[in-house]
């Protein structure tokens, strides 16, 4: 088997060759495991795609009138998949893509484009958010780029910025000065 270690869903090569001699009637191979259990030739090479994490055993068998014997059993050590992180995007009234995310740690980041089909500015945590394992994004009406996201247990959270107002400053936040 090669690898020996391999994600759920990986494909994996099993390579085989059985040398019986001049003893060619009757005599039956096949390779068993989880999820296979097919004849095969003397020898060659198929594919395996383990389907659960754990361990998973697989034996070359051969056949004949006289019986069924094992000649080989490889192992292969089954990982789960790694969580990949959420990543969501939405374009702003200005037309720059804002992208959510949820890092490995089910921390919440933000970042902008610097410009419409510019780069992107530095990741910052979005605050105040519980851990999410998901997120989406969404422009509402007003061009504000709205946030939502799920934790591990499935409440909702939701995130935007203030609104603007036309002075400049932002709604919904006090001046220094007030």
């Amino acid at each position: 088997m090669s690898p020996t270690t391999a994600f759920v869903g990986q494909p994996v090569t099993a390579q085989w060759s059985v040398d019986w001699g001049n003893q060619v009637c009757f005599i039956v191979v096949s390779i068993v495991g989880p999820g296979l259990s097919k004849e095969v030739a003397q020898s060659g090479t198929t594919t395996v795609v383990p389907a659960a994490p754990g361990t998973a055993a697989y034996r070359l068998e051969i056949s004949s009138p006289h019986g069924t014997r094992t000649l080989r059993t490889r192992t292969l050590t089954v990982l789960p998949l790694q969580r990949m992180p959420s990543v969501a995007a939405a374009r702003n009234a200005d037309g720059r893509l804002e992208l959510a995310m949820s890092d490995d740690a089910d921390r919440v980041v933000h970042g902008n484009q610097t410009a419409p089909s510019g780069g992107l500015d530095t990741w910052i945590d979005a605050g105040n958010n519980p851990s999410a394992y998901s997120v989406a994004a969404e422009t509402n009406a007003d061009g504000r780029v709205e946030i939502f996201g799920t934790d591990r247990s499935g409440q909702i959270f939701h995130s935007c910025r203030p609104r603007r107002d036309p002075a400049g400053g932002r709604r919904g936040r006090r001046s220094a000065a007030a």
